[in-house]
């Protein structure tokens, strides 16, 4: 026994009853026994150190411990301690082949990490003289390492795992079997753990997915990587490449893991890089990694609309009718992809107010809607932009826009034939003579106008009709039609009746009280309608008195009553025109005298107006201000009355936040547009004409909605649970939301914006350019698993005590028992897994005598958790009871153990 003073034996320690543990005791050994002489104990303390030369021979040293009291009682009790003594025999370790020996009792042996168990590392042999048998047992790291008892072979049972651990210091005991004083040797076995590239690098992605704006400048930094590997020192060194899915070589990425733009990044290549990473460690062979990062190429509105030249011009007639298209439409392009390549046009500026000229907004096709007129202008300057779908897709994105000029010139045009100052003029002539050449006809003054400008207003007369020679009668007249013409191209021209009445000599004919009658008709009026009266007078006195109506035409519209003079309708229908008869009137005399009957008949329109289109279609954006041009309708009368036009135009109904123009037929936003409430109107425009006739069209008009609305998450905030150890990839909770927008804006992406720091829950996959989000919570609760063992201590336990019993109710040692997990996996309970009747363990851990004991006996303890399924661990806990203690707590120093505690009797207490 290699044990030199002072060492510490053991401590002794003796409470009072009464006075409690603050009571001052003092401590002395029996000097009545021998073998007290080999001890000292601390009066204070009750410390016992070895206080002389142990003998040199194995065997048992008994001496008694006494505690006393204070004053004035003194009262003391005993304690007997036994202390076996091992001495060592001649017991001789044999060195082995597989590690290397250290003399008399060291093995050094290196292992790679990487072994596996059950690996057996050495044959630990050892020699005794006497020819006993030899057992093998370990003191330490029985969880790690294991011996066999007869043949010791020493083996590796657990992992090994050089970056927790890199060298074990495991101690070997070899006991004799057999001799009546028990020997033993202790051997060390040093394992030293070799670092092996055994660990494979495992890498972190910051997202799921990564967005990269294109045309991205080089060098931009688009996400940072991590790559962690459990090995250390030169095996845990890990570095980034990429290995595939870099099309073109536009990113690249640093040692570190920071991923960056190295080239041009155009979306119309390339929409979306499935970038291989690939992490390795730094000692060959290596171990590697690898992860596949979607990286979705953003589409920007970078390239702004142009158009094809800088200016464009028309040249367009001011009669040129509205709404009429005003030459060709200027053509915009857009280099960018949908959505962004949508055009829109827009009039900016030159128009006059209220607006003569309008455009399509989808087309750019310029239209007229207001009459020009060349006197008041003649030229126009107007400038038109383009608007790219810049916003259309995402307010957040701009609208880039692109400008030219429109240049039109209004040329002057033969709108209006000449107007004479009057439809019919009359005159006479007076006859004395015979007929005067240059003879101005009295009361016949004949004049025209022409409204247009410049030489569309120049006109000249001419008589085109009834200059001849009327048939014989006695004081003849003339119908003579008068032309006016101007000089535009085509030339226009109007025509108005002379009536030239010739008077003279001592008889006279008739008399008509007008020269010229005029009837106007419907066409629609029936055969047999009277429609007038002519009328004559005898202008001689007493004879030719009766007076008779003739028309000097057959087959005509009319028909004259001969005796009264009413002029009837001779036939049904009579087409619209105007018609010229000559009513004769003639006297007894046979005298006769002429007058002018003029019927007009007028078209009753009973033909309906038409639209240019069968139906109408027309889109405009929710968020357009009211005056928004939306469409143009068209409707045409036809041209078969007096009424060929003005149309106009109207709803069906007034409550659409639409206006249309009432004479062009311009539609136009004239209120609040939303989309998510109505996203189609179907109007129906009606075009009346001044005879009453209508006509209808269907106009549908889509609105293009917006992005208006948050989507609004369903049943937040959200709660869910997972297991600690679940692997990547498990389900862990569904959250969803709704959006009021439509299509497409109500296309719902998920992403995880904070709070995973350890990417517990991988963020789903976005799609698209998320403009309005909202946000909530997820709380994620981790279940404890039930996936460590209690840990039971002491776990190796020898105690020793004086020859006798153990009375009952003596508490022999408490354990503790701790499990990390926590709730029921971490609670703990005791059990024996005997059934042994004289013992019994508290709750508490400490294990109690039920009945006296008097001979040795073996136990094993149980520490179990109450988690499913439970988890325990057990320890051998032997015993060998001498005799009953008096009111001492005795424990050796030496190990890790708690003190025995023992019922002092009634008679010394």
């Amino acid at each position: 026994m290699n044990i030199t003073n002072p060492s510490t034996v053991l401590t002794v320690h003796c409470t009072d009853p009464v006075l409690g543990n603050t009571a001052p005791i003092r401590y002395s050994l029996d000097p009545s026994l021998s073998s007290s002489r080999y001890f000292n104990v601390d009066p204070n303390s009750g410390v016992i150190t070895i206080g002389a030369t142990l003998p040199s021979s194995s065997g048992h040293l008994t001496f008694r411990a006494i505690c006393t009291g204070s004053a004035p009682y003194n009262l003391s009790d005993t304690a007997v301690i036994d202390v076996e003594l091992l001495v060592n025999s001649n017991i001789t370790f044999i060195p082995s082949v597989s590690c290397l020996f250290l003399p008399p009792h060291t093995y050094n042996c290196t292992l790679p990490e990487s072994v596996q168990p059950v690996y057996t590392i050495l044959q630990v042999n050892a020699t005794s003289p006497g020819g006993y048998a030899i057992t093998y047992s370990l003191i330490s790291y029985q969880t790690t390492f294991s011996i066999d008892p007869s043949s010791g072979y020493f083996r590796l049972i657990g992992m090994l795992e050089y970056e927790q651990q890199q060298i074990y210091v495991i101690t070997i005991q070899a006991s004799l079997v057999g001799p009546l004083v028990p020997e033993m040797a202790l051997a060390t076995v040093l394992v030293y753990v070799d670092n092996v590239n055994d660990e494979v690098p495992v890498i972190a992605t910051p997202q799921s997915v990564i967005y990269v704006p294109e045309n991205s400048p080089v060098s931009t930094v688009v996400a940072n990587f991590t790559c962690t590997d459990a090995d250390s020192g030169m095996y845990g060194r890990t570095q980034f490449s990429i290995i595939g899915g870099n099309v073109g070589g536009v990113f690249s990425i640093s040692p570190s893991g920071q991923l960056q733009v190295n080239g041009s990044i155009i979306y119309s290549i390339t929409q979306i890089y499935y970038l291989v990473l690939l992490c390795a460690d730094g000692v060959s062979p290596t171990l590697s990694s690898n992860t596949t990062v979607p990286i979705i190429v953003v589409h920007l509105n970078s390239k702004a609309p142009q158009f094809n030249t800088s200016s464009y011009t028309f040249s367009i007639s001011e009669g040129l009718v509205p709404p009429a298209l005003v030459g060709s439409p200027p053509v915009a392009r857009d280099a960018d992809l949908p959505p962004f390549n949508n055009l829109w046009y827009i009039i900016l500026s030159g128009d006059t107010f209220p607006a003569t000229f309008t455009i399509d907004p989808t087309s750019g096709q310029l239209i007229l809607i207001r009459s020009l007129n060349y006197q008041i202008r003649n030229t126009y300057q107007l400038v038109v932009e383009v608007q790219d779908g810049g916003g259309l897709s995402d307010p957040g994105y701009p609208i880039l826009t692109g400008n030219t000029t429109v240049n039109i010139e209004v040329t002057a045009a033969n709108l209006h034939p000449p107007q004479f100052s009057q439809s019919v003029y009359s005159g006479t002539i007076q006859l004395s003579n015979g007929t005067n050449i240059g003879y101005v006809v009295m009361g016949v003054q004949v004049t025209c106008m022409d409204q247009d400008y410049g030489i569309n207003a120049q006109t000249s007369l001419s008589v085109t009709g009834g200059n001849n020679l009327p048939s014989s009668q006695a004081y003849p007249s003339y119908v003579l039609t008068v032309t006016c013409q101007d000089k535009g191209s085509p030339p226009l021209n109007n025509s108005a009746l002379v009536i030239v009445g010739v008077t003279g000599g001592n008889l006279f004919a008739p008399q008509f009280n007008k020269f010229i009658y005029d009837f106007s008709i419907p066409d629609s009026t029936g055969a047999g309608t009277l429609i007038g009266v002519v009328s004559a007078a005898n202008p001689n006195p007493g004879i030719g008195g009766f007076i008779s109506y003739a028309l000097n035409s057959t087959g005509s519209a009319v028909i004259v009553d001969s005796n009264s003079g009413h002029v009837y309708i001779a036939y049904q229908p009579v087409t619209s025109g105007v018609y010229v008869y000559t009513v004769t009137a003639t006297n007894s005399l046979a005298l006769t005298s002429t007058a002018t009957l003029i019927l007009t008949v007028v078209s009753i329109n009973r033909t309906p107006p038409y639209f240019s289109q069968p139906l109408y279609f027309a889109s405009v954006s929710e968020h357009s201000p009211v005056t928004t041009v939306v469409t143009n309708v068209v409707c045409t009368t036809p041209g078969d009355g007096t009424n060929p036009n003005p149309n106009k135009y109207s709803f069906n109904t007034a409550t659409v936040p639409f206006s249309i123009d009432p004479v062009v037929g311009l539609v136009t936003v004239n209120g609040t547009l939303n989309a998510t409430v109505t996203c189609t109107y179907t109007l129906s425009v009606i075009c009346h004409d001044l005879d009453g006739n209508t006509s209808s069209v269907l106009l549908t008009i889509y609105i293009i909605p917006y992005n208006n609305y948050a989507p609004i998450f369903v049943g937040a905030p959200y709660f869910a649970y997972v297991a600690e150890y679940a692997i990547p990839g498990t389900p862990v909770a569904t959250v969803s939301a709704t959006d009021a927008d439509l299509a497409p804006y109500n296309v719902i992406t998920y992403s995880i914006v904070g709070g995973n720091d350890q990417n517990v829950i991988p963020p789903s996959d976005p799609s698209g350019s998320p403009s309005l989000l909202s946000e909530t919570t997820l709380t994620i609760t981790v279940l404890d698993e039930n996936d460590n063992s209690p840990v039971l201590q002491p776990m190796d336990v020898k105690h020793l005590v004086a020859n006798g019993s153990v009375v009952p109710n003596t508490v022999i040692v408490t354990f503790t028992c701790t499990d990390s997990d926590t709730g029921s996996n971490g609670a703990t309970r005791f059990s024996i897994s005997t059934n042994i009747s004289l013992l019994a363990i508290f709750p508490n851990g400490s294990l109690i005598t039920m009945s006296t004991i008097s001979s040795n006996l073996s136990v094993e303890v149980i520490c179990a958790d109450m988690g499913t399924p439970p988890r325990s661990t057990a320890t051998q806990h032997r015993k060998k009871f001498l005799v009953p203690n008096h009111g001492f707590i005795l424990g050796f120093g030496q190990f890790p153990f708690p003190t025995m505690v023992f019922i002092p009797n009634s008679v010394n207490n």
